[in-house]
């Protein structure tokens, strides 16, 4: 006879990203940093030793430099196989199954689905029309069984940011109330606002970064969660002890170290960001505001046709029609000047052919 799993595993929304095939392509579709890592990460992985690997990972050296580097203390974060198993690690912490998720949508998908496994009540709050951020629906929706509620500063897949103020409303309000707070920063190095110097302000205050994005780490899954001490002891209770491997953690010393990489590519994302975001204006696309290394770009009825005809030349986009209000959009990464050359002159090719033909 087959075993079945519980009912909440039988009903949670399904998460199939595509894995395979996407190398030696155009990557513009995962927001990971389309050139890599820093070359001297790529230096430090070529000198491991046998005992590197054969021996269990240990933590102080990295704990001691992100703590400097972030200016933080050692017991006010610790570090994730990725961001999604920080996530998992909250919400598993700190969420029963008869409390409630306040969850704006769109939003990254691993939010719900971790939820769901814990079968608590999700409460979707819809994003406006023009993808700002929905304060005040949003509190007005917080009940007594709230006991979490997310923000993605700034967001994916909108790539729209978060008031400061707003944040603050949020946090004044639920930090009373007792209600987490999970406050995404994973795109923190295209945007450059935090709230990390407010973990120990706001007691319910839990935040999380990782190295897949402007670092090039994304292959070797690490993530950060900063929060007040007392959170963080509790977070390590429910996390497990080796989860994150010796080789991400001999990556990020490095990464860390070679700021200059960091601050020179962020820049740079951000130049072109711009430059692709007026180019595809100028072909009547409508283009959203964007605070990340992403642009959502609604094309229509041509939506479909244009991520396929991208595909078939080597360049790699994400569909996201299937979100609320992004309806015939697509997020388009941005890379080097000369990728972003690649992209524009393909999606121009493309929309006049799909204009003379429609």
């Amino acid at each position: 006879m087959n075993i079945k799993p519980r009912e909440e595993v039988l009903k949670m929304p399904k998460y199939d990203p595509p894995l395979e095939g996407r190398r030696g392509k155009l990557r513009l579709d995962f927001n990971e940093n389309p050139i890599g890592c820093s070359p001297k990460v790529i230096e430090m992985l070529k000198s491991l030793t046998r005992e590197d690997i054969a021996i269990y990972p240990e933590y102080n050296k990295i704990n001691e430099k992100i703590a400097n580097y972030f200016n933080v203390s050692q017991n006010e974060f610790l570090l994730t196989n990725g961001t999604d198993e920080g996530i998992k690690l909250i919400i598993d912490t700190y969420i029963s199954p008869q409390d409630e998720m306040l969850l704006p949508v769109p939003i990254f998908s691993m939010f719900e689905i971790y939820a769901s496994i814990i079968g608590c009540q999700i409460s979707k709050i819809l994003y406006n029309p023009d993808l700002s951020f929905p304060t005040n629906n949003l509190l007005k929706a917080i009940s007594a069984r709230t006991k979490i509620i997310i923000l993605a500063n700034p967001n994916n897949p909108t790539g729209t940011d978060i008031n400061e103020n707003d944040i603050l409303k949020i946090l004044k309000i639920t930090n009373k109330k007792g209600i987490v707070v999970l406050l995404d920063e994973a795109y923190y190095d295209f945007y450059g606002e935090t709230f990390l110097p407010s973990i120990n302000k706001y007691m319910n205050l839990i935040i999380t970064r990782t190295f897949s994005k402007a670092y090039g780490l994304a292959g070797l899954r690490l993530g950060i969660v900063f929060s007040n001490s007392q959170n963080i002891k509790f977070l390590r209770r429910v996390l497990s002890p080796y989860s994150v491997n010796i080789i991400a953690v001999m990556a990020a010393m490095v990464a860390l170290d070679d700021e200059e990489y960091i601050k020179k590519f962020s820049n740079m994302i951000k130049i072109n960001r711009n430059i692709v975001k007026r180019e595809l204006e100028k072909l009547d696309l409508k283009v959203y505001p964007s605070h990340t290394n992403f642009l959502i770009t609604d094309f229509g009825n041509a939506c479909e046709y244009v991520e396929k005809e991208l595909k078939k030349r080597g360049i790699l986009v994400r569909n996201r029609s299937n979100y609320p209000l992004l309806k015939n959009c697509l997020r388009i990464g941005i890379g080097t000047e000369d990728q972003c050359e690649k992209l524009l002159q393909a999606i121009k090719d493309i929309i006049i052919k799909w204009r003379k033909n429609h």
